[in-house]
């Protein structure tokens, strides 16, 4: 047995605060942070912006889609107006029949105006005019 007192035993040394390596990485990111803010707006106004561009080329696309659509409409509503126009003057110019005359050969003018009255019959027909 010792003589004297018992000496205790130093304690132990003091541990550093396990949170201080945390709140240290903390600080660094608080330093950080600001640009990073900065630098994750600018990603994220960009991406708006790519967005904006990419929605703005899809509506032009559309658009020009819809205005061939018109157009195409237009030249098909021209087409059947003039088709229409070209049927009033068939019309009008087989509205008097022409008949054959007896014969042709003492009256050749007749003739001729039954050949054309013929052909513009024809055309009439295949137009569909009626």
């Amino acid at each position: 047995m010792p003589d004297g007192p018992i000496a205790l035993p130093e304690p132990f040394p003091e541990h550093p605060d396990p949170n201080q390596h945390y709140q240290a990485k903390t600080d660094l990111q608080r330093f950080a942070s600001a640009g990073m803010k900065v630098y994750w707006w600018l990603v994220f106004c960009q991406g708006l912006v790519i967005a904006g561009l990419i929605g703005a080329v899809v509506y032009l696309v559309i658009a020009q889609a819809h205005a061939t659509q018109h157009v195409q409409i237009a030249a098909h509503q021209a087409v059947l107006d003039n088709d229409a126009k070209w049927c009033s003057i068939m019309r009008l110019l087989t509205a008097t029949p022409v008949t054959a005359p007896p014969n042709p050969t003492t009256n050749v003018a007749r003739e001729q105006q039954y050949e054309l009255y013929l052909g513009f019959v024809t055309i009439r027909e295949e137009f569909g005019c009626g």
